[in-house]
C-alpha cells in the first residue's frame, strides 16, 4: 500500500511538472536558429537571473516568419503575452524576431506598460538594431536584457518610468554637478598663484600703451537654418489598452 502511494505521489508530481512547463515556456525560444546551443543556455539564465530579481518575464521569440501569413509581428507578440509569457507577478514583456521580414517588436502588457514608456522602448530599440543588423544576436538579445534591467530599476527606486524629460534632467544634474566641482577646483588652484592677481575688468589685464583700436564695426551677413525632423528608432506599434509596446526594422 505505501509503495502504491508513492507511485502515485511521483505521477502526480511529475503530472504537474510538466503541466507548469507547458504552461510557462523558456524565455528564450529561438525557431529561427540565431543562436548556438552554449549561447541560448547563457542567455536564458541571463534573462531568468534578471526575471527573479524583479519577478517578472523578460521573454524573446526568433522565427523565421510569423506563424499566418501577413500578420504583424507586434500583433503575434501581444498573442503571445497574453497566452505564453504572462507569469510575471509584476509585469510581462517578450522581444519577437521576425527575420523573413526583419522586424523587431518589443510587447508589453499593462502592468509592464506603466513600468517601461514608449521611450523606455525606443531605449531598448537603440540598443539592440545596431547589434541585429550586424547579425550579432546574442549581444542584441543581452542588450535587451541589460536595457530592461535598467529601465524596471528606474521605476522600482522612482515610482514612475523613466522618460526623455527624467533622463535630461539626470545629465543635466550630472553636468551642473561636475561644473561645479571643476570650477571649485580650479578657483582653489587660481587662488594659490601667488603671480596672478584678480582684476574687476578685462581692460586691467591689457597693456594700453601696445596698441591702438581706431574703429571698430560689426557686419551681419545671413542666418542660414535648417530644420531636420527627428528619426526615431520604433516605427511600428500595436499598443491598445492591455499592451503597450513598439519595434521597427532591422
Amino acid at each position: 500500500m505505501k509503495k502504491i502511494f508513492q507511485v502515485i505521489t511521483t505521477v502526480v508530481f511529475v503530472f504537474c511538472f510538466w503541466a507548469q512547463a507547458l504552461a510557462a515556456p523558456p524565455s528564450v525560444v529561438d525557431s529561427a536558429y540565431l543562436l548556438n546551443d552554449q549561447q541560448l543556455v547563457s542567455l536564458t539564465k541571463t534573462l531568468n537571473a534578471l526575471e527573479k530579481k524583479h519577478d517578472v518575464r523578460i521573454a524573446v521569440v526568433a522565427r523565421k516568419s510569423m506563424p499566418t501569413k501577413g500578420e504583424k509581428v507586434g500583433e503575434y507578440a501581444n498573442f503571445l503575452l497574453d497566452k505564453h509569457f504572462n507569469d510575471g507577478a509584476k509585469g510581462n514583456m517578450v522581444l519577437v524576431l521576425n527575420m523573413e521580414t526583419r522586424d523587431w517588436y518589443v510587447a508589453t502588457d499593462v502592468k509592464m506598460k506603466n513600468i517601461i514608456s514608449d521611450y523606455g522602448i525606443e531605449t531598448i530599440g537603440k540598443s539592440i538594431v545596431p547589434a541585429l543588423k550586424n547579425q550579432e544576436y546574442l549581444k542584441a538579445f543581452t542588450e535587451y536584457g541589460k536595457k530592461s534591467d535598467e529601465l524596471i530599476t528606474y521605476y522600482e527606486e522612482n515610482g514612475k518610468p523613466l522618460k526623455e524629460d527624467n533622463w535630461l534632467t539626470i545629465i543635466l544634474s550630472a553636468l551642473g554637478a561636475g561644473s561645479l566641482i571643476t570650477l571649485g577646483a580650479g578657483y582653489t588652484m587660481k587662488s594659490s598663484m601667488s603671480n596672478v592677481g584678480e582684476r574687476q575688468t578685462a581692460s586691467e589685464y591689457l597693456n594700453q600703451d601696445s596698441f591702438q583700436v581706431r574703429e571698430t564695426a560689426d557686419l551681419f551677413m545671413y542666418t542660414d537654418i535648417t530644420r531636420t525632423a527627428k528619426s526615431k528608432t520604433v516605427s511600428t506599434s500595436s499598443a491598445d489598452d492591455k499592451h503597450g509596446g513598439g519595434g521597427g526594422k532591422f
